[in-house]
C-alpha cells in the first residue's frame, strides 16, 4: 500500500473545506468531494486517489450552457441530439439544456478507422509472393513429438502451405532453407 502525506495547509491552500462524521473525512473544492479518507484509530486514510473529474462539476456556477457540459460528460460525451432525446424524456428535473461548447475530450477521444490500401503485389505464377511465419513459444507444451514451434510457408498464388515442425527457434533459417531448396526442384 502506498502511504501519501498531504499537508492540510496545502490543501486549503488550493481551496479545500474537510467535513467529517463517523469516522469519514471528505475532502472538498467547492461542491465536488475529490478525496474520502476513513479513521483508523486517529488518522485517516485516504480511499484512492486525488483526482477531480470534470464530469462532477460545472467549470463555472450554474448556468444551463454548464449543466448541459456537466451531462455531456457524465454520459460519455454524447452528443447534443442525445441530450435534448434525455431532456424531452425529463431525465435532467429541473435541469434545462442548451448548446454544448468546445469539446477537447471529445476531438482527442474520436477515433478513425485507417483503413488498408489495396495490396501492391500481383502474383502471376506460382512462388512469386511467398507468406512465411513462425508460430509457437516457449511457454506452451510441447507436442507428441517434442516440438515446440512451426515454420509455416503459403504461396499467393496457389494457396498451398508447407509446415515444418522445429523443437527450437533457430531451427527457422534452416527449414526455410530446406523448403527454398525443395520448391526450386
Amino acid at each position: 500500500m502506498k502511504h501519501v502525506s498531504i499537508s492540510m495547509d496545502t490543501l486549503e491552500a488550493k481551496g479545500c473545506v474537510f467535513k467529517g462524521n463517523d469516522g469519514v473525512l471528505e475532502v472538498m473544492q467547492g461542491n465536488t468531494m475529490f478525496m474520502k479518507g476513513l479513521r483508523r484509530a486517529s488518522l485517516y486514510i485516504l480511499q484512492g486517489e486525488a483526482k477531480k473529474s470534470e464530469a462532477m462539476v460545472a467549470e463555472s456556477g450554474d448556468s444551463d450552457m454548464d449543466l448541459t457540459q456537466v451531462w455531456h460528460s457524465r454520459l460519455g460525451h454524447v452528443e447534443l441530439k442525445g441530450i435534448n432525446e434525455l431532456a424531452k424524456k425529463g431525465c435532467f428535473g429541473k435541469d434545462k439544456v442548451s448548446s454544448l461548447k468546445f469539446c477537447e475530450d471529445c476531438v482527442f477521444g474520436k477515433t478513425h478507422k485507417v483503413s488498408f490500401g489495396q495490396a501492391q503485389h500481383v502474383t502471376k505464377e506460382k512462388l512469386d509472393y511467398v507468406h512465411s511465419d513462425l508460430w509457437g513459444s516457449p511457454n506452451v507444451p510441447l507436442s507428441l513429438g517434442k516440438f515446440q514451434y512451426f515454420l509455416t510457408s503459403t504461396d499467393d498464388w496457389s494457396r498451398k502451405v508447407w509446415i515444418y515442425f522445429l523443437k527450437t527457434k533457430d531451427e527457422a533459417f534452416d527449414a526455410f532453407v530446406l523448403w527454398k531448396k525443395m520448391v526450386e526442384v
